[in-house]
């Protein structure tokens, strides 16, 4: 197991590529924390599916443009597992437009409405 004995918080962890990253690091030893913004069912639901599995998880729900959020999720993290070793950046959001209709301020802005998130 190539991940073995290591901590990995994977953002937007509920659904798609980071779930599916969440299952892959789990099944090489990670023991791994499941976070997202909105998608709570699917963040336990990833939680349970590594358990089931054998392996260690957590799920923490966190908006990751609001700084005490942020801070929760790793304080969560090392109360639970005692480190961070690894971190994916996975969480993203998107407006429902073409990009290059976008403006500066879609790119900036941390907290969109109407937006799809993991």
């Amino acid at each position: 197991m190539k991940l073995e004995g290591k901590v990995a918080v994977i953002t937007g962890s509920a659904a798609n590529i980071g779930r599916a990253t969440a299952l892959l690091f789990a099944k090489e030893g990670a023991k791994v924390v499941v976070t997202t913004r909105q998608n709570v069912a699917g963040g336990n639901e990833v939680v349970s599916a590594i358990k089931v599995a054998g392996g260690e998880a957590i799920f923490v729900q966190a908006d990751l443009s609001k700084s005490l959020e942020v801070e929760n999720l790793f304080k969560q993290t090392v109360e639970a597992f005692g480190a961070v070793d690894i971190l994916v950046n996975n969480a993203g959001v998107t407006k429902a437009k073409p990009f290059m209709e976008s403006t500066i301020e879609d790119l900036n802005h941390p907290t969109l409405t109407g937006l799809t998130a993991g």
